[in-house]
């Protein structure tokens, strides 16, 4: 991605010494938006600050950038997400102006986040800048003109480490192909949840998410014992339930309701899927209340 620079601009919040009211998350020392931020070139190596940060650049002059981490040596298009351990060697080849986000933390943090499982071995990776990452960094930004709110640094701990967390779930999922296939399978289950009374084509409903009818009921079976239409019918059957402990709607009302064709249909399904009729669940529900 090339784009023209006209000036720089730095702005950022310290959390260094901020009360927290509660400390369940780890502490944000300082994070930060730099826009045109130079690059300096590097012919022999460099050492990190003496911090642990977490750095998303966003976008560059440059298409690439190859540098290198330690012993370990990188190309990455932009936006991509680079993690810098304390005092680690660095070496990059040329100058670069670039748009970056960045967050710090104190160094002995290195080893608390490589327990969580965010810090492996790999320390940069290409991403793209989902929904969701560019909601939480737009959340940051916005709490940096609002430094002495009550509870700023709790908040600022949180939005951190749910950003932390999406751009090391956005490499996982890249490094594994199936992981989307969950993610089509998830987009179907929605679906099935919020339409489980409604009439629809299966067959289309497949389609659209990227699936044959065969791969989908295969990739089905990895999550669920039962039939689509045996999980839609239970979902049907969990709001019957709910309707039949907490309102007073008839059978046939709420045989309706769900569109079943028929009370009598219903009230088998229903015997067949609870072993009782609907009446017969009410009554203990309700005795179970009193």
């Amino acid at each position: 991605m090339r784009k023209a620079y006209s000036e720089y601009n730095n702005h950022k919040i310290n959390l260094e010494n901020k009360t927290r009211q509660f400390s369940i998350l780890p502490q944000v020392c300082e994070y930060g938006y730099i826009t045109g931020c130079v690059g300096l070139p590097i012919a022999e190596r460099i050492f990190f600050q003496n911090k642990l940060e977490f750095c998303l650049r966003i976008a560059c002059t440059k298409e690439k950038v190859t540098h290198v981490i330690g012993n370990e040596k990188y190309t990455n298009s932009f936006p991509h997400f680079l993690i810098k351990p304390p005092r680690e060697s660095y070496r990059i080849k040329d100058i670069t102006q670039r748009d970056i986000f960045y967050i710090l933390y104190k160094p002995e943090m290195f080893e608390y986040f490589k327990k969580t499982g965010l810090i492996d071995n790999t320390l940069s990776w290409d991403i793209e800048l989902t929904p969701a990452i560019s909601h939480l960094i737009n959340l940051l930004k916005e709490m940096m003109d609002r430094p002495m709110e009550f509870g700023i640094a709790d908040r600022a701990d949180l939005k951190c480490m749910q950003l932390l967390e999406e751009l090391a779930l956005f490499r996982k999922r890249s490094e594994t192909p199936q992981l989307f296939e969950t993610e089509n399978i998830n987009r179907i289950i929605a679906y099935f949840n919020l339409h489980y009374c409604d009439t629809f084509s299966l067959d289309e409903l497949i389609e659209v998410n990227g699936f044959s009818r065969s791969s989908f009921f295969r990739n089905w079976a990895k999550y669920y014992t039962v039939s689509p239409a045996k999980y839609m019918m239970q979902l049907r059957i969990a709001e019957a339930k709910r309707l039949l402990s907490e309102t007073d709607s008839s059978v046939e009302d709420i045989a309706l309701m769900l569109k079943f064709s028929s009370a009598t249909y219903f009230c088998a399904v229903f015997k067949n899927l609870c072993s009782c009729t609907p009446l017969q669940y009410r009554n203990q529900n309700r005795s179970m209340l009193k």
